[in-house]
């Protein structure tokens, strides 16, 4: 995989009259390029394809929608109980917790009741 920009900013030098600064923006990129390498791969196993549960995001060669299963780990549900039910892998369960917090529901958030 070829540099990411973020990856490449390693520090930023800048010149002031009265008091010159150097910033180190590595631990940043690299947490930025760690997000984003999540996110990749995350996307890899997803699709969103208007043919597929009207273009919800499903996972790839599945009708699985990614949704449900990361609200049902938001909510407490093991992983493993869902691996098992749903048949699906640990990097599956990990692009469906990185998908909805990368790519959260527009609009206003539902009132939700207390279960």
């Amino acid at each position: 995989m070829k540099e990411k920009p973020i990856e490449s900013v390693k520090e930023l030098a800048v010149p002031s009259s009265a008091l010159p600064m150097t910033i180190d923006f590595k631990p940043v990129s690299d947490s930025v390029a760690k997000r984003l390498s999540a996110l990749e791969a995350a996307l890899a196993l997803i699709v969103e394809d208007d043919e597929i549960q009207a273009g919800a995001a499903t996972f790839r060669g599945t009708r699985i929608l990614v949704r449900p299963i990361a609200e049902a780990l938001r909510r407490g549900v093991p992983a493993d109980d869902l691996m098992e039910d749903y048949g699906l892998s640990q990097e599956r369960i990990a692009a469906a917790r990185v998908y909805a917090n990368a790519r959260p529901l527009r609009g206003r958030p539902s009132t939700l009741v207390p279960r």
